[in-house]
């Protein structure tokens, strides 16, 4: 500090001495502001203000260093905010006030209308838990909900979620969404158009019964089996497209689907299980696919409109009353892998006039495989194989026939007979042979005739032969 004369008075003679002006910094305090987040989020971004001694915000060029220990995976608790100088200019002098990072727990139940979430125990995720039952219209499934401004994926759709929402008339699942669990849709009686995503991995047992308005359903590639009753009693439904995928169609998977005529089953599928399509009486042909091992229990029960069945070689099974009732089924082809019959198989199937086995044993087989079927049904094995077939089989005549069901061809053969001169004819036999050259057994006999009479003089006389009364049906 400099010091000159200024105005004092001049009668004096005066030495300067200069002083020292100290500027101290300024004391400033950092305060890290309190913030909280849900758990398994990211932390926000860290923030503080900053207050001179009166305690008045003021401004400060450069920035503190904020840190927390804090992780996404910290369990709920309280973290401590730490401040440090960082770049904060020098000409103050500062005083650090540690802040809290507090993680919440995720809320167990969040409601968007018209939907209730629910926290999948053991996650992060949540589910579609339920709707309000008095909802009219369309619903659009998220895959995500925003929790205090935090996204959370929606990853399934719980039992029942929506049962007996019959306000509800179309429904889209968004990407994402992987599960739809038992009966979720269960009873949505005015639900008509269902848009499954691609993610979807599992549909579970009973998701769409009862939706009775439910005309067309496509399941995505994802899906390798379809639960039990899934679409029971869907009585609109026209159109179902399966993925390629598909290895099991469960327990009355489309059973009282009465207005589903045609259905293509895809190759890999291996089962279909009891009851499957039992009831649905506009179905008129199924064509069953390689693969297939299982055909259960009722699984086509009275499919009265099914005029065609193709059983592919690879079937081993063919379950109690699998076929019953199936009143217009005409003809069936019965592969050799068949080992087994269940009882009942065929009963009451009113109009089968034709079963063809192409195995040449019987398989085994329950009881009253044919009951009330008519009376002129004919059980077809191929050739070669009457000694194992013999002349019925189930109360039912058997017959040998080509693959296509049509009679095989005998042959009759008029056995070489000899004779001395002048004495009587012996008795003109015959052999029957199948197409297989195989002995065969038939009803009737031919009618065998020569022209060689006791006076007939040494030499050779044909021996005719003509149907006489052999069956009809060769």
């Amino acid at each position: 500090i400099t010091a000159a004369q200024g105005t004092l008075d001049n009668n004096y003679t005066y030495t300067f001495v200069d002083g020292i002006l100290t500027i101290n910094p300024a004391p400033a305090t950092v305060t890290a502001k309190n913030i909280s987040r849900p758990y398994n989020t990211e932390n926000p971004e860290l923030t503080y203000t900053i207050s001179d001694a009166s305690g008045a915000v003021i401004t400060i060029p450069g920035m503190p260093s904020l840190a927390t220990t804090a992780t996404p995976e910290s369990p709920v608790g309280e973290y401590p905010i730490t401040a440090a100088q960082g770049t904060l200019d020098n000409n103050y002098t500062y005083t650090f006030v540690d802040g809290i990072l507090s993680i919440t727990a995720l809320p167990e139940t969040i409601t968007i209308d018209p939907l209730i979430y629910t926290l999948i125990k053991g996650t992060i995720n949540y589910s579609v838990n339920s709707c309000e039952t008095s909802y009219n219209g369309e619903i659009l499934i998220p895959s995500s909900i925003s929790v205090e401004e935090y996204p959370y994926s929606v990853t399934e759709i719980a039992e029942w979620a929506f049962y007996e929402c019959s306000g509800i008339t179309d429904i889209t699942i968004s990407e994402g969404i992987s599960f739809i669990k038992d009966g979720a849709f269960a009873g949505c009686s005015g639900l008509s158009a269902v848009t499954l995503p691609e993610s979807l991995t599992s549909i579970g047992d009973g998701v769409f019964a009862g939706c009775t308005l439910l005309e067309q359903i496509s399941i995505p590639d994802g899906i390798t089996e379809i639960g039990n009753y899934s679409f029971f009693s869907c009585e609109s439904l026209t159109e179902v497209n399966l993925p390629a995928g598909l290895t099991l169609i469960g327990e009355g998977a489309f059973s009282y689907c009465s207005a589903l005529s045609d259905i293509e089953l895809p190759y890999e599928l291996v089962k279909i299980d009891k009851q499957a399509f039992s009831e649905c009486s506009s179905l008129t042909e199924v064509s069953l696919p390689e693969g297939l091992n299982e055909i259960g229990d009722y699984s086509f029960l009275s499919c009265t409109s099914l005029t065609s069945v193709q059983i592919p070689e690879t079937v081993t099974l063919i379950g109690k009353m699998a076929f019953a009732g199936c009143t217009a089924l005409n003809q069936i082809v019965i592969p050799a892998s068949v080992e087994e019959i269940k009882t009942s198989a065929f009963e009451e199937c009113s109009n089968l006039d034709k079963v063809y086995f192409s195995s040449s044993e019987p398989p085994s087989a329950g009881e009253n495989l044919f009951a009330g079927c008519p009376e002129t049904l004919v059980i077809c094995y191929p050739a070669g194989s009457q000694a194992n077939w013999g002349t019925t089989w189930q109360g039912f005549p058997t017959q040998a026939c080509n693959s296509d069901g049509t009679p095989i061809t005998l042959t009759i053969t008029a056995i070489d007979q000899s004779r001395p001169y002048g004495t009587v004819n012996p008795e003109l036999t015959y052999t029957i042979t199948d197409e297989t050259g195989a002995e065969f057994s038939v009803s009737g006999s031919p009618e065998l005739s020569t022209t060689a009479t006791p006076e007939s003089p040494v030499g050779e006389y044909p021996i005719s032969i003509a149907q006489g009364t052999l069956d009809t049906n060769y």
